[in-house]
């Protein structure tokens, strides 16, 4: 274990480094260094750069870590809500890019040189041309109905299908779905799930939804969300959820910290 400070609001393992995004005004990226698994230790810290001397900068609240690169996102603030960081020296990581959303960057996902931003304004999902990462260009976005009240919130990508969930927006509407597929960059299925979705795993056959709908926080569907496998209880209201193997991890956002389910094989 480790005192970060603060707190975190999400993190990036890759090799031996927890990329850490920091839920702070002080910092908003923190290198670990975790070769040393009893002992992990912090090697770096890192301040976005702020439009003016006294402009506050924001609590980071998404992060991916691809070729090099961390892309972190935050808050809506005064200034640009993406950053492109070089951490190819971990002590030394480096901003590199920036693009401004004007809104919250609930998740990130890279593939290839494009950048997925879920996102809680009108365009729920840009797209982003990520061919030089000191000028993130926007090629895309996904904008569908009930945007005023509801936020891009999960992303997932697996075998070519591209999956987003969003939040409920207090009251349902069930003509404004909360989970879409697509196949690369064209919507195929939606669905409407009253709980929102706030984590998602395409895997073949099956689509595992994290809601926080009471008593049926994991759901699972078919591919095309024509039927509904199964509901499990979580008891609680998870914020994540990621899969390893035949094991499902899921934050639960209380005092658990942390819940792990085993699949049938």
């Amino acid at each position: 274990s480790l005192n970060t400070g603060p707190g975190l609001s999400v993190l990036e393992v890759a090799g031996p480094y927890v990329f850490a995004a920091q839920a702070s005004s002080v910092n908003q990226l923190q290198i670990i260094d975790i070769r040393n698994r009893q002992s992990p230790s912090l090697i770096s810290e890192l301040k976005l750069p702020t439009p003016t001397a006294t402009t506050t900068a924001p609590f980071a609240a998404s992060i991916f870590y691809s070729k090099g690169l961390i892309y972190l996102g935050t808050e809506k603030w005064n200034g640009a809500e993406l950053a492109i960081i070089d951490v190819s020296n971990p002590y030394d990581p480096l901003v590199v890019g920036t693009f401004e959303t004007n809104t919250l960057i609930s998740d990130i996902y890279v593939r290839n040189s494009t950048a997925y931003l879920a996102a809680a304004d009108e365009m729920q999902m840009r797209l982003l041309d990520m061919s030089s990462p000191s000028d993130p260009v926007l090629t895309s976005s996904f904008s569908p109905p009930g945007w005023q009240t509801q936020a891009g919130k999960a992303l997932e990508f697996f075998e070519g299908w591209l999956g987003l969930g969003r939040t409920v927006g207090g009251l349902n509407v069930a003509a404004n779905h909360e989970a879409f597929l697509f196949n690369e960059q064209d919507m195929r299925v939606s669905k409407d799930i009253p709980g929102g979705v706030y984590g998602m795993l395409i895997r073949p056959e099956n689509v595992f939804l994290l809601t926080h709908m009471n008593g049926k926080e994991l759901q699972v569907w078919d591919g095309s969300f024509s039927e509904k496998i199964l509901d499990i209880s979580l008891d609680a209201k998870p914020v994540r959820m990621a899969c390893d193997g035949s094991s499902l991890f899921f934050a639960t956002g209380d005092s658990k910290g942390l819940t792990q389910m085993k699949l049938n094989e």
